[in-house]
């Protein structure tokens, strides 16, 4: 990584346990041993939409950008992913 994170820890509901903002090149990230995943996000993410401890996070898909992401990576078949 040749650029600075921001690195969100989230436990198993998706809550926001730990946040480790803008994280420089080739460092190594605390462990948080709670954590079940890890968001790498650009630079100030975090600060810049509020993201704090404790709020939850909810990750949604848009059908219409996987669809044409689908498309794209399937020569242009719509194939089941």
């Amino acid at each position: 990584m040749g650029f600075p994170i921001d690195v969100v820890y989230l436990d198993r509901k998706f809550n926001v346990i730990r946040i480790e903002s803008e994280l420089r090149p080739w460092r190594l990230a605390p462990v948080a041993v709670q954590a079940e995943s890890v968001l790498e996000l650009p630079p100030r993410t975090a600060l810049t939409t509020g993201t704090s401890v404790g709020d939850r996070i909810e990750i949604t898909l848009d059908s219409q950008a996987v669809g044409a992401a689908h498309s794209s990576s399937a020569g242009g078949r719509n194939q089941p992913l």
